[in-house]
């Protein structure tokens, strides 16, 4: 920021005098002194502009790793959700099979009980 308003102060002495250099006690030939407002905002695009969008830009890489590793973590566990869930159907079926065996089973001992009770 201090940057800044040290160039707002040069140019407003600029467009008083028509020659900011001059005002400062200096004479120096215009193509340096194009060479230096060009020098000096290359380092404030670099310093105030660059710099801060490269940080931010390696902040949001290490994020989009870091959603990365989420969404692959988030993959395996749709993967051993669908184990789980493919055993859970082969345990329900087994455990309808069963029932549907103790049920037959059941019927005979029924059958069964009902020939002792006429017998006796």
């Amino acid at each position: 920021m201090p940057f800044f308003m040290a160039l707002f102060s040069l140019a407003i002495m600029a467009i008083a005098t028509n020659d900011p250099i001059t005002i400062l006690g200096m004479e120096l030939p215009l193509e340096l002194q194009w060479l230096g407002s060009l020098l000096t905002a290359g380092f404030g695009t670099w310093q105030f502009y660059l710099r801060p969008l490269k940080e931010k830009l390696y902040a949001m890489d290490r994020e989009l790793g870091e959603v990365r590793t989420d969404v692959k973590r988030i993959d395996k566990l749709e993967c051993r959700m669908d184990r789980i869930e493919n055993r859970m159907n082969l345990c329900d079926d087994k455990l309808q099979s069963f029932e549907f065996k103790m049920n037959s089973v059941e019927k005979e001992v029924h059958l069964v009980l009902k020939a002792v009770q006429k017998n006796t």
